[in-house]
């Protein structure tokens, strides 16, 4: 199973001291930080990069973005650590949360001369991605979406690769796109992963405003987390991206996706929900 790479977020907390005695306070007052006085590293050993922070009083937030500025990870510890799989170059933006405000520290660049794709020999990362070259993915305009139970694990077309589940939901394929269902029947754009030294992602998603072709294009990174069994496979989108969808309105997150099926020809998923049902949105390779 590949190394996921570890996504956090930042939480500040801004402390006062009180005294209630007369005493000598002898912890230093000069809470003025510079780019001088701060003390971090970004140090590679292989393709291990370690991130330090050795100022105590100080909140650190990192962020590595690779060569086409796409956010990979980001941290809020003093230590980290992050694996590269892929070559290229690395910026290490540091930014120190301090009792007087917070610094943007100086960029550290890193570079990795050796790529590690040994993680990544699964037959379903070149089905989602195509490698390098990259794969992209349009809504199936004829049959957009079906619907189901909430423990429906995935699609019967699976069930010859990873078994048939013990237990599977209910489900309703209508089978083409319904007047009710309130989708818009348009071009909604497209979405390509490719694994060109890195898990990139570009979602053109169509305006969700009804007679508006307009598209936006965002480029990120994702990561695919898989299972033995294919009952719990997930896409998470980093940078602001989402899947290719068609619900402006949605209270569903999709920027974490679940896989119901995925093929040569045919990519079916849904948002991530707590709710008893899920839509499944039937995607086909361009």
């Amino acid at each position: 199973m590949k190394r996921i790479l570890q996504f956090s977020a930042v939480a500040l907390f801004f402390g006062f001291l009180f005294s209630c005695t007369p005493v000598e306070n002898r912890v230093s007052t000069d809470m003025t930080y510079t780019q001088a006085k701060l003390d971090y590293t970004a140090t590679l050993t292989g393709n291990t990069l370690t991130m330090t922070n050795n100022n105590s009083d100080i909140i650190p937030y990192w962020t590595v973005s690779n060569s086409s500025g796409v956010v990979v990870a980001t941290f809020n510890t003093n230590i980290a650590t992050l694996y590269l799989y892929f070559a290229g170059d690395y910026t290490v933006n540091y930014t120190a949360y301090t009792k007087g405000g917070s610094i943007e520290a100086t960029p550290i660049v890193v570079t990795i001369t050796t790529p590690d794709l040994s993680q990544f020999t699964d037959p379903r990362w070149a089905l989602l991605t195509n490698g390098a070259d990259g794969k992209t993915w349009i809504l199936k305009k004829a049959d957009p979406v079906e619907y189901a139970g909430i423990n429906y694990p995935h699609s019967a077309v699976m069930d010859a690769i990873y078994g048939i589940p013990t237990t599977r939901d209910w489900n309703w394929d209508p089978g083409s796109l319904q007047s009710w269902s309130g989708y818009e029947d348009k071009d909604w754009g497209e979405i390509t992963f490719n694994m060109n030294g890195g898990l990139n992602v570009i979602t053109t998603q169509t305006s969700f405003t009804t007679g508006s072709t307009t598209k936006k294009s965002t480029s990120a990174a994702f990561n695919y987390t898989m299972t033995s069994d294919f009952s719990n496979d997930k896409l998470l989108f980093t940078g602001g991206a989402e899947m290719l969808h068609m619900n402006e309105s949605s209270p569903l997150n999709f920027s974490n996706v679940r896989l119901i099926e995925l093929t040569d020809t045919t990519l079916c998923y849904t948002a991530v929900t707590t709710g008893t049902g899920i839509t499944i949105y039937h995607l086909i390779a361009k």
